[in-house]
């Protein structure tokens, strides 16, 4: 469980998100220690093969789009 803010991220549903993009074959997510936030999530992710290589501001609006802030 990364803690953000004090609230609890579950990596699992965030690379869950992620592969559900088109674009993204597998993702790995952790968190990163930060001093304001406690932890950061970050994510490791391997392009489809099948399709064009999706931006970071693409992958964060999808995200977006399908988490909770």
């Amino acid at each position: 469980m990364i803690i953000r803010d004090r609230l609890k991220v579950a990596p699992r549903d965030v690379e869950e998100v992620l592969i559900s993009h088109p674009g993204i074959s597998e993702a790995a997510v952790v968190g990163l220690e930060d001093e304001r936030l406690a932890q950061i999530p970050v994510a490791a992710v391997v392009p489809s093969r099948t399709r064009e290589r999706a931006s970071a501001d693409e992958l964060l609006a999808f995200l977006g789009e399908r988490l909770p802030a």
